[in-house]
């Protein structure tokens, strides 16, 4: 937790300096070339990185031959997206994302080789050692961005943010993973390991698909200038996913898959993640969408003030994705990879139809239809994680939407009150805003005994896991 929320601040300078000195069309060229070669990313890991994580007996053969399996499929990968840069270019109408994908292709050879060592680091339940992997490379690929953009290379810039992130992932995990590869070699078990990986691997294509139907869309229909002021609110919107729930993920997944087989311990492992899930994500990211025009204004500067409705319509949208990793993590934790990629079958083309159903309102329509959508399939996805697993989820679900309807709901309204009532500029408005949402949290606490209870048990959770590192549930 500690490491995410430096992660954090370093997201936010990084979003601070750069939107500076970065034109929004920039970042959209990125974009566009990102909606399509990450699915490379995907295809690369093939879910086998998942696989060795909740796989308790993984022998050191097994791991080895996913080594070579994730770096050869890297390099594969790689020279696809080379080639592909043409098409790509054409599709858009952009002829500089030629050049860019080319660059871009290479951080999937890195990614592909370090895929293993992160497995070895998360498996062994070092964290501090994974948090180190997780700060460093952003610090690196910051300085190193920064230098390139002063100098008036706002696209380059870019690309070596997109390269240094996995270049300094890469040396960082092989030096602290204290696992070295050996050679390929035959190993019983990889037939397991695979099928589970590939099951895993379209589920993760699916919701790739759908993450990035809206990314592909406004570039087509719209341009780079509107698609980069909707890069920017989305990735800012799914800040607090990417840095408390992502790697909570490398956490839960190898601690419950060791306690699958005892109900009463699995269940208060799912408890404990959804602790985080709602009083941290999901009302982090409320709060944020009231805040929503001082908070553009202020991170990325008076010309971004377009990305201020689509930022907080696009958190709301990630507050419904936060509280639906349960979900995935109950059916992986379960071994249910075919499961998992059954209601992502069903429920992912729901989204991506509500998206596109959005278009004849603009940009906004867009961001709107993401918000419908994810709400529906975390409604659809618990109730199919319960009858798949046999874990009750709809306590689960009842639990969600009582934290985020009477603490996340009432402190984000509190934010965005008090900002449409502010007569001051953006900063004193946002620090404004922020203390009536502290207002708000602190009301919840002193009228709810129950969130009384919920949040001491998350400040104790947190107290153990700095006092006892490493203890499984």
């Amino acid at each position: 937790m500690l490491a995410q929320a430096a992660r954090i601040i370093i997201q936010m300078l990084q979003v601070f300096i750069l939107a500076r000195l970065i034109a929004p069309e920039s970042y959209g060229l990125v974009a566009m070339a990102t909606a399509f070669t990450g699915i490379a990313g995907i295809l690369r890991d093939f879910g086998l990185s998942t696989a060795a994580l909740r796989r308790v007996d993984l022998s050191a053969q097994q791991r080895t031959n996913l080594f070579w399996l994730n770096t050869a499929s890297g390099v594969v990968l790689a020279g696809i997206i080379f080639a592909l840069s043409w098409p790509i270019a054409a599709f858009y109408g952009e002829t500089e994302l030629v050049t860019l994908v080319q660059w871009v292709s290479l951080a999937y050879v890195m990614s592909g080789a370090t895929t293993q060592f992160r497995v070895a680091i998360s498996r062994d339940l070092r964290f501090r050692a994974l948090a180190m992997c997780d700060v460093l490379p952003s610090i690196v690929a910051l300085l190193l961005a920064v230098p390139v953009a002063l100098a008036g290379y706002s696209l380059a810039a870019l690309v070596v943010l997109q390269l240094a992130l996995p270049a300094t992932d890469l040396l960082c995990s092989a030096i602290l993973a204290r696992w070295r590869p050996g050679l390929p070699r035959r190993a019983p078990g990889m037939r397991d390991l695979l099928s589970f990986g590939v099951s895993f691997a379209f589920t993760q294509l699916l919701s790739y698909a759908t993450r990035n139907v809206d990314t592909v869309i406004i570039g087509r229909l719209w341009g780079a200038s509107p698609l980069g002021l909707y890069n920017r609110a989305f990735q800012l919107s799914v800040v607090p996913i990417n840095q408390i729930n992502a790697p909570m993920t490398k956490v839960a997944l190898p601690v419950l898959a060791r306690v699958v087989d005892e109900p009463e311990r699995l269940m208060r492992g799912l408890r404990s993640a959804q602790l985080v899930a709602c009083y941290l994500t999901a009302t982090g990211l409320c709060i944020a969408a009231g805040l929503s025009e001082p908070l553009i204004e202020v991170l990325l500067g008076p010309g971004w003030s377009g990305a201020a409705p689509l930022f907080a319509i696009l958190a709301l949208s990630s507050v419904f994705r936060s509280i639906q990793q349960i979900a995935n993590w109950l059916q992986v934790a379960k071994g249910s990879a075919r499961s998992l990629l059954m209601s992502n079958l069903i429920g992912q083309p729901v989204i991506i139809l509500l998206i596109a159903l959005g278009i004849p309102w603009g940009v906004v329509g867009v961001a709107a239809g993401s918000v419908i959508g994810y709400a529906a399939f975390w409604v659809f996805s618990m109730l199919w994680a319960g009858k798949h697993t046999g874990v009750p989820t709809v306590p689960l679900m009842a639990r969600a939407t009582r934290i985020v309807g009477c603490v996340g709901v009432p402190s984000g309204l509190a934010a965005y009150a008090t900002c449409w009532l502010s007569p001051w500029e953006a900063f004193p408005t946002l620090l404004l805003g922020a203390a009536a949402s502290c207002v708000a949290l602190a009301a919840s606490y002193l009228s709810s005994r129950r969130t009384r209870v919920e949040l001491k048990a998350l400040a104790s959770l947190v107290r153990k896991s700095l006092g006892r590192r490493g203890k499984p549930l």
